[in-house]
């Protein structure tokens, strides 16, 4: 049976995420994720120990943070603070930087520095005795190198149909074979669960256009070609958005650049509207999920992310409307 667990960005009451995180242990997530942002989102490290002292089970994260705006010694250390809060329910997960190093002008960590850090995370966590899971996460030629070869765990991919989910498994299964591993050795959070809820269609939709004006500017300026040809007649709507696209309101719904995504934009792409409409969306990619890990005997989790203003709605929904159809 897939896992899920919880993934969000910060901007919000910490009263309202902390009651998310409780009800994400309470039905079974097996991890909680904050995203590290440098100007954009409220910090991870302070809310991940607010999250601790508030849970006994659930693993508690980055999801994910960088060894360019935070050094590799200075995580070290807030993974042992939030280790020992927690009594052992850390987990780390890892990127070579998106928004967090763009709003600073700076570039993305290189693969030596991934490395080097990586190395540095280990020593220090042994030296402590502390087992602190590291993931990393994929979506680029030198991020899927390092990932594949020195992660934990694989953050991203999956899409939110089951055929996408199909093709990324079968991927991250051909590219961990090449470096020597076994995908049944080794976690994947699929990030297609992702979900915009509401008994008020218009609003979900509006949450959605966040996440997807960033998924657009991957297809169009970051990964030229991956636009899907299904969608071709979108295109010139596309490319407005990605064009616009600001990273220091990065991923936020309500704002200029999400503002310029189009209703069919986000009904080509997004899982967003009433429950009635989402749940057989994620049914199907949840079925998927099961007959992957029953055929392959893969470790598949999928990333519930709520988006936008309604992170807690859209959580809350998913809970009491969506979970108990997924069996």
């Amino acid at each position: 049976m897939p896992k899920l667990d919880l993934m969000f960005a910060h901007d919000m009451a910490h009263t309202d995420s902390t009651e998310m995180v409780k009800t994400a242990e309470v039905h079974g997530f097996r991890n909680a994720w904050v995203w590290d942002s440098t100007d954009v989102y409220d910090d991870y490290f302070v809310l991940s120990g607010i999250y601790a002292v508030n849970t006994s089970r659930i693993r508690i994260g980055p999801g994910v943070t960088n060894p360019r705006t935070r050094h590799p010694r200075v995580t070290a250390n807030a993974m042992l603070t939030i280790h020992e809060i927690s009594r052992g329910r850390a987990i780390l997960g890892i990127g070579s930087g998106d928004h967090a190093v763009k709003t600073l002008g700076w570039r993305r960590a290189t693969l030596s520095e991934m490395k080097e850090a990586v190395q540095i995370w280990r020593e220090k966590f042994r030296q402590k005795g502390a087992d602190i899971p590291i993931y990393a996460a994929i979506g680029g030629p030198m991020m899927d190198t390092f990932a594949f070869q020195y992660a934990d765990g694989i953050i991203g991919g999956g899409g939110n149909t089951p055929e996408s989910l199909r093709r990324a498994y079968q991927r991250i299964a051909a590219r961990l074979k090449e470096a020597g591993r076994d995908i049944k050795k080794v976690p994947w959070l699929s990030m297609g669960m992702g979900c915009a809820i509401s008994y008020d269609r218009r609003e979900a939709l509006d949450d959605a256009r966040g996440p997807l004006a960033r998924m657009l500017k991957g297809m169009i300026i970051d990964r030229p070609g991956t636009f899907p040809p299904a969608l071709e007649h979108l295109r010139a709507d596309a490319e407005r958005v990605a064009k616009a696209y600001d990273y220091m309101k990065h991923m936020k719904s309500h704002v200029p650049h999400a503002e310029l995504v189009t209703d069919a934009l986000v009904e080509g792409l997004s899982v967003a509207g009433t429950p009635d409409e989402v749940l057989p969306k994620l049914k199907a990619l949840w079925e998927e999920g099961k007959r992957l890990e029953a055929e392959e005997g893969a470790d598949i989790c999928f990333s519930v992310g709520p988006p936008g203003k309604g992170k807690k709605r859209s959580f809350d929904l998913f809970v009491q409307e969506i979970l108990p159809h997924l069996n």
